[in-house]
């Protein structure tokens, strides 16, 4: 992968009830957002996600 830090990895779905990679819908409004994205680090998305519904 040329560029890792604007990968957004999510883990597949194996029928966890709890499983909560649809947020990352969330996130992805929220860079919607932004002017410029490619310098926002996005391997951290969940832990963003935690960080803003604290």
């Amino acid at each position: 992968m040329l560029n890792y830090a604007n990968a957004i990895q999510i883990a597949e779905f194996t029928g966890n009830p709890n499983d909560n990679e649809l947020l990352l819908a969330t996130y992805l409004e929220k860079l919607k957002k932004e002017e410029n994205i490619r310098q926002i680090d996005k391997r951290i998305w969940r832990d963003e996600l935690k960080s803003t519904n604290q």
